[in-house]
């Protein structure tokens, strides 16, 4: 017997996002490195928690419903994306548009990676737990991406990384 709720076209309607809605509600300083030079980015929360350094996020994600991942979109000008970090949990991304370099490595210093990769259109990278990072446009138009994030505890305030 199945024991999962039962939907309504309402409530199926809640776990839908349209793009032309969302592209209205970005939120260019969701982290705090973004205001930084060479780290403007737009970010769009779709599904769950997603993290953020910014209080004025709060209620931006367009399917609000629990979820067991998260998943967030965002787009940056050439030259521009998040600056070094980890995550204690795994970051898929999935290039939607542009050319992007991932950059990877074992140490806090962004100035010692073990190496980088470069990805197209419809490519795609996952960052295991650990792993510093940090990814920027390489192209020379803007570039998007779709993120999948594990499951992870959202932190409030500012990323202990």
């Amino acid at each position: 017997m199945n024991n999962h709720p039962k939907y309504t076209a309402e409530t199926m309607a809640k776990r839908v996002m349209r793009f032309d809605e969302l592209k209205h509600n970005g939120i260019p300083l969701m982290f705090i490195d973004s205001i930084l030079p060479g780290h403007w980015r737009m970010n769009y929360a779709v599904i769950g928690d997603t993290a953020s350094e910014n209080p004025d996020f709060e209620g931006q994600r367009a399917i609000t419903d629990p979820h067991r991942f998260q998943i967030g979109m965002g787009w940056a000008p050439p030259g521009c994306g998040p600056a070094w970090h980890t995550h204690d949990y795994v970051e898929m991304f999935f290039i939607l548009e542009g050319r992007w370099r991932f950059v990877w490595g074992y140490d806090e210093d962004p100035e010692k990676p073990e190496g980088e990769f470069l990805l197209d259109k419809w490519d795609a990278i996952s960052l295991p737990p650990g792993v510093w990072r940090r990814f920027e446009v390489a192209g020379d138009s803007i570039g998007w991406f779709f993120a999948l994030l594990e499951s992870h505890e959202v932190l409030k305030g500012k990323d202990r990384y």
